[in-house]
């Protein structure tokens, strides 16, 4: 999904405002966090750091939807793609692709299908192609959400460290 390769160019340069360093070091060490809760929770504790109160609040802000949209992009990419056929009252069929991941929980599993079918747990886990359009723009709007917050936020100054005691 090319939209969610913007949302992570976003959250790098996040990571080096955040980090104050320079694009190389931060491209290394943001790298080598690797998974995205790492990362999320990372660009929190520098921000909890570096941000005045206000600023960290949009900063958690920024990062509840990012945890979201993190799990509705694992969804579709874990996803398989299936062929949706609807048979309609005169008997004519129409068919679409859809992405669909399977929940592990079979309590989940049991509410997406028969006769009291849960509509919440079933958007959770089928992606019609317009819902994947959806989930895409939702993508770029945060990306560039993060964007413009990485680029007007100004940092604290850093304060001393202090000692660590080690037991």
């Amino acid at each position: 999904m090319r939209a969610w390769g913007q949302v992570e160019g976003a959250l790098l340069d996040l990571f080096q405002k955040l980090l104050d360093a320079d694009p190389t070091s931060s491209r290394t060490v943001f790298t080598a966090l690797g998974a995205p809760r790492v990362i999320r929770e990372t660009l929190l504790s520098l921000g909890e750091q570096r941000l005045e109160t206000k600023d960290f609040g949009t900063l958690s802000k920024l990062m509840d939807s990012l945890k979201g949209a993190a799990t509705k992009r694992n969804r579709l990419v874990h996803g398989n793609w299936l062929i949706h056929v609807k048979i309609h009252a005169d008997n004519s069929r129409t068919s679409t692709w859809q992405r669909y991941y399977d929940p592990l929980n079979p309590a989940l599993l049991k509410q997406m299908s028969g006769k009291k079918r849960n509509q919440k747990v079933v958007d959770a886990h089928i992606f019609p192609l317009k819902k994947i359009e959806e989930l895409t723009g939702h993508a770029k709007s945060l990306a560039n959400a993060i964007r413009a917050f990485a680029v007007k936020v100004s940092l604290k100054a850093v304060e001393h460290a202090q000692p660590v005691e080690h037991f």
